[in-house]
């Protein structure tokens, strides 16, 4: 089957040269799919912003390639006539995130995406939906105690804004830690689902014994996109409270879709930035703008796609495999770093399969805290994202966002207690603050008793 893309450049004249506004790339799709899905053209769109300065000449002379949930799958020299090749379609596929990756020497520009949904065999629990929020929570042993204060504020959130909570604990803690979240989860308004930690690697990956559980915990939130069935979602740990129900409105930019996310200066944690960078071999950020990429911590809202798009970042460096092409000749479609070739040799009849390891996992979880492979799952997702020019595309600074329900921006969290000698928490200022969220770190030393009875008092936990 092949797919016929016409791209069309609407090229604005800017200081003097032909300079790209946009670039939208029109796919017929002549039943390309083995699962056939929909007969129907889609269009993928890039906007250039007119001050990069992305000239037509700059288009000519860069290599289109598939990217399927985040990770390329083909790259092409001629985009007149595309074959579309099982590496591009994962086995047994519910959703496929589909875009198109345009790649000179120079810069690197992911489409913002489209979702493809399986129609054959469709598990409606597996449905993908729109205007709904999934909720991510890592749960250990250790902060069991601690979460039953999150669990009684999430009481407040109605079932119409969240599909479902997915929890993700160890997996020799599982049977142990089972009963206790279904319990947990018993007065909530919306489905709770908790699995092993193991469902998020690679077929038969386990997890060495030396491996920080802190590690663990961040990269679950980004892992966790390859299960989440909804544009966007939400992540949350055990000393997190919520202060305030929501609409989806609050979070979620309703006419551009993107999510609101919290500046931190990359100041704050300077060394989870430096070992991002080191780590995803991204060097190329002008020194200008490299100031201004922040991202706070938890809760945060993380775009499905974009987390896809680090994780596959993670797995192009980590799991070195060539990109089939019919071109004879070869061309390195990285800026410094991504270990793919465009070669004739290569065969075209690879599959997804193929193109999957898990090797990058050991350099991700199994190294870290080692020389200096230290990073947050923010800052990998923040810095992929704007590798890849598409972090604006996907997210709005809070300050910067006021809801049409509203008349101030939303805050994701206030008011919160990182150290014990920090001043104590003060449920009522933060229950009138506005904000969505307090963190009460463990660190803070506060008691789950009185940190349970002050969420109370103040009417935000609403279980007596």
């Amino acid at each position: 089957p092949d797919l016929f893309i016409a791209a069309i450049i609407f090229a604005l004249y800017w200081n003097e040269q032909l300079t790209v506004s946009c670039l939208s790339i029109f796919i017929y799709n002549k039943d390309a799919f083995e699962h056939s899905i929909t007969n129907e053209p889609f269009t993928l769109s890039i906007t250039i912003d007119p001050n990069d300065n992305l000239t037509v000449t700059d288009v000519e002379n860069s290599k289109f390639c598939m990217m399927a949930n985040g990770r390329v799958c083909h790259c092409f020299e001629d985009t007149t006539l595309l074959r579309l090749f099982p590496a591009c379609i994962p086995p047994e596929w519910q959703h496929l995130w589909f875009s198109i990756l345009v790649q000179n020497e120079k810069r690197s520009i992911v489409s913002t995406p489209i979702v493809l949904q399986n129609k054959k065999g469709e598990n409606p629990v597996n449905s993908f939906d729109v205007g709904i929020l999934t909720l991510v929570l890592p749960l250990t042993v250790d902060d069991l105690s601690r979460s039953t204060v999150l669990f009684e504020s999430l009481v407040k959130l109605p079932s119409g804004v969240i599909k479902e909570l997915l929890i993700f604990v160890p997996n020799h803690q599982v049977q142990l830690l089972e009963r206790v979240i279904s319990s947990l989860c018993g007065s909530l308004s919306f489905p709770c689902k908790s699995y092993s930690e193991e469902v998020l690697f690679e077929d038969g990956y386990k997890i060495q014994a030396h491996t920080y559980t802190y590690g663990i915990q961040m990269a679950i939130k980004l892992l966790v996109a390859k299960m989440i069935t909804t544009d966007f979602y939400l992540t949350l740990d055990a000393d997190v409270i919520l202060l305030r129900p929501f609409d989806l409105s609050y979070i979620i930019h309703q006419s551009s879709n993107r999510a609101i996310y919290r500046y931190e200066s990359r100041s704050v944690h300077e060394h989870w930035w430096r070992g991002s960078e080191s780590f995803l071999k991204i060097r190329n950020f002008p020194s200008s703008s490299q100031s201004m990429i922040g991202f706070g911590v938890t809760p945060a809202v993380l775009s499905t796609f974009g987390s896809l798009l680090a994780l596959g970042r993670i797995q192009q460096l980590y799991c070195p495999v060539n990109i089939a092409s019919n071109s004879t000749s070869e061309f390195h479609i990285a800026v410094d770093s991504d270990p793919f070739l465009i070669n004739s040799e290569v065969n075209n009849t690879m599959t997804w399969k193929d193109y999957t390891c898990s090797a990058y996992l050991d350099h991700w979880l199994n190294n870290f805290g080692h020389h200096d492979n230290v990073w947050s799952e923010y800052t990998i997702y923040r810095l992929t994202l704007e590798y890849y020019e598409v972090f604006h595309h996907l997210h709005v600074n809070e300050d910067e966002y006021i809801p049409s329900i509203s008349s101030s921006p939303t805050r994701l969290h206030c008011h919160d207690v990182w150290f014990a000698d920090a001043p104590p928490w003060d449920p009522f200022l933060a229950a009138s603050s506005g904000c969505l969220f307090s963190v009460v770190q463990s660190t803070a030393r506060v008691s789950v008793s009185k940190l349970l009875q002050a969420c109370r008092s103040a009417g935000l936990c609403p279980l007596s």
